[in-house]
């Protein structure tokens, strides 16, 4: 999956250039429809954008809206890689949908790299996903526990299978499987989670920066026994690899 260039370089947020008194806007349905978008995936770009909530505009419609949205501190935008953007909620649309104020901060060299690759793969993949948020995972799995409550999970809704994802930093496949393993031992304590895997509604999905490397991992996952019924996928999401380059070299 690749992310062209984005467009918009407006800044917001602690630590970078203040806009000052933000300009009020009158928010439309499809404002607000990318704030909630924004709330989900944490990480924004034109690319997801113009394959959801403005289809159809061009690059240039797309990054004149968003541009009013970051005006307005409804949206803050920051450095991806140079010369893409990514966006995050701003102080405004924080306290539109009842944030806190961190989620207007730019992300960690961590995180970052993270709630990308989950967007990417839940908005530009070749079937949508819906990521899930703690309180909807609460409602739809009511035995869920404190950690799974904190996972990367998303939803296929065409299939209603539940995805867990798992995003390759750079560490060797033998340890991204053994983490997998990891994760999973830690939700077969529970009988409803068994059940869903059971009936084949329960994907592990790793995200990794490069076919070598997914097929590395999908090396590494062979060693390892995995629940009956488990589906297992691996997701190349080109731009991995240059954030967990600009990572390490932080």
């Amino acid at each position: 999956m690749t992310v062209p260039h984005a467009d918009c370089h407006i800044n917001c947020g602690k630590g970078m250039t203040r806009m000052g008194k933000h300009k009020a806007i009158r928010l439309s349905a499809r404002d607000r429809a990318i704030l909630h978008l924004a709330d989900r995936l944490r990480v924004l770009t034109i690319a997801i954008l113009l394959k959801g909530i403005l289809a159809g505009l061009s690059r240039s419609g797309a990054s004149k809206i968003v541009n009013r949205l970051v005006r307005s501190q409804h949206l803050c935008s920051y450095t991806l890689f140079h010369p893409t953007r990514y966006f995050v909620l701003g102080d405004q649309g924080a306290r539109l949908l009842g944030r806190n104020n961190y989620r207007t901060l730019p992300l960690g060299p961590q995180a970052l790299p993270i709630e990308y690759s989950a967007a990417v793969y839940c908005a530009l993949g070749r079937v949508a996903r819906k990521r899930l948020m703690p309180q909807e995972i609460k409602e739809l799995y009511s035995w869920s526990i404190g950690h799974m409550e904190d996972a990367l999970l998303c939803l296929d809704d065409a299939t209603s299978v539940l995805e867990f994802l798992r995003v390759d930093l750079g560490g060797p496949a033998d340890h991204v499987a053994r983490k997998c393993r990891t994760d999973m031992d830690g939700y077969m304590v529970l009988s409803e989670f068994k059940a869903l895997v059971q009936n084949k509604r329960c994907r592990l999905v790793v995200i990794t920066g490069t076919k070598e490397k997914a097929t590395a991992i999908k090396a590494a996952l062979r060693k390892h026994s995995w629940p009956k019924g488990l589906l297992i996928h691996c997701s190349v999401v080109s731009e991995l690899l240059l954030l967990t380059a600009r990572k390490s070299h932080a």
